[in-house]
């Protein structure tokens, strides 16, 4: 089972029919951008990465000058004017330079963007989808214009084979803020049952004098139990001493029904060799199981206190969202993940919320942010008014348990505010900024860029 394919196959299946919308919150949501599905782009499935000035970058999966998906710079208005102005990097030609850019962007020191693109690349007759090959992913970087220049330039710095390195990194990429080395999740080569069930890769800039990146898979996925299929939309989360930490949407706990047979997701840590070794230890700190949670897809987020949060995209409460359908059941969960205490060896799950389908939505893509104290998740689609949600928690107050969840907004498909937000919103000097998908059907079809002032 390919856990991505399932939810586009239910995202398309709520979006299709037409429910009656349910009037938006007031709030202080506002559409900044709304893509045309031209040159600037269709479909943004990630969120915006901050850049100089009070711009920011993104991506769309599709559009462009050559239908492939585009990077592109967001402007804020100027002086005296309400516009932003986008303005396209790159259109992705569906060659070697890839296709479908899915993940969240990456910003260094010298501007440089680093991402992934989820398809083409590399044609070898591996990566297949119902028997097309569809290639099997890259890593690539975009630098800005040379001095009196305009044009950016796109080098591919690896194409995945679907071998041990697997393939499809729907996910975005981390930037060791000292090493300069990428690290990526690929999702598999859609035959997670056979064993190829994705990895995590590291990739290394060149030595000097040289020109290409060197390639290490630091771990594959077998699947069953160890689980399977890293990060899907998540970037990898680094720790304060070099771990990584992720996701896997499948496998873990394997007998438990609300699972389907194929677990229900882990959480993980990958920890850097020991002194004289080579290989990185993987550690299985949680798997979920249904109840408190069920196909973790949207990355974490992690705090000074090394602890993790997360969203599943399903389980929680289990008597709503699709029961007795092809799929599992729940409308998905937000989670806190604690190291052990001192002397304890396990980490403890918490769930600070289970959506219940009403206004606070469910089916959530994305990880959770915070503005401090606060936390907020967006939903993808509700089934009742079906297009999404942005949500705060706010943490117990006196001592208490439980998390309180306000709705802040509801998309209700209606211009200007578009549908589906599927990637992490970005908190950026007290104010987020967010994107939604669209359905390409609604009176924005191609998605938008929002703010939302807390």
């Amino acid at each position: 089972m390919k856990l991505f394919w399932i939810r586009i196959g239910k995202l398309g299946a709520l979006v299709g029919g037409f429910v009656a919308p349910v009037a938006a919150l007031a709030s202080g949501l506002t559409t900044i951008y709304t893509f045309t599905g031209g040159a600037d782009g269709a479909y943004p499935y990630a969120g915006l990465t901050a850049g100089p000035g009070g711009t920011f970058f993104g991506a769309t999966a599709g559009g462009g000058a050559n239908a492939g998906g585009v990077i592109f710079q967001l402007s804020p208005p100027a002086k005296g004017q309400t516009a932003w102005t986008d303005t396209p990097l790159y259109p992705f030609t569906g060659a070697a330079d890839g296709f479908f850019p899915s993940g969240n962007l990456v910003l260094d020191t010298s501007g440089v963007l680093y991402g992934t693109t989820a398809f083409v690349g590399l044609f070898n007759g591996t990566c297949l989808v119902s028997g097309t090959d569809y290639g099997c992913g890259t890593v690539f970087e975009l630098v800005p214009p040379a001095k009196g220049r305009t044009n950016w330039t796109l080098t591919t710095l690896y194409a995945f084979t679907g071998a041990a390195d697997g393939s499809s990194p729907f996910g975005g990429v981390a930037l060791g803020s000292t090493s300069g080395a990428l690290y990526v999740f690929s999702t598999g080569n859609y035959t997670c049952g056979s064993g190829a069930c994705g990895s995590v890769i590291q990739l290394t800039p060149p030595a000097k004098g040289q020109t290409s990146w060197t390639e290490s898979t630091l771990y594959s996925f077998p699947g069953g139990s160890d689980g399977g299929v890293p990060g899907n939309y998540g970037s990898p989360v680094l720790g304060a001493n070099g771990e990584i930490y992720g996701a896997t949407a499948e496998g873990g706990n394997l007998k438990n029904p609300q699972c389907l047979n194929y677990g229900c997701g882990t959480l993980f840590q990958l920890t850097p060799p020991a002194k004289g070794q080579t290989a990185w230890k993987k550690k299985t700190i949680f798997s979920f199981n249904g109840a408190d949670g069920l196909n973790p897809i949207g990355g974490l987020t992690i705090d000074g206190n090394g602890n993790l949060y997360g969203s599943t995209n399903e389980g929680g409460k289990l008597s709503t969202c699709v029961p007795g359908s092809p799929y599992p059941n729940g409308c998905g969960v937000v989670f806190e993940a604690s190291p052990p205490a001192n002397g304890a060896k396990d980490w403890t799950e918490t769930v600070l919320r289970k959506f219940t389908n009403g206004t606070d939505g469910s089916f959530p893509f994305a990880a959770p942010i915070f503005d401090g104290s606060n936390i907020y998740v967006t939903t993808s689609g509700n089934e009742q008014t079906n297009y999404g949600s942005l949500d705060e928690l706010l943490p117990p107050a006196n001592g208490g348990m439980a998390w309180t969840e306000r709705t802040r907004f509801v998309f209700t498909n209606d211009s200007p505010n578009s549908s589906n937000p599927l990637g992490t919103p970005l908190l950026q000097n007290g104010i987020i900024y967010g994107t939604t998908y669209g359905d390409g059907t609604d009176p924005t079809p191609y998605g938008t860029i929002f703010t939302y002032k807390p």
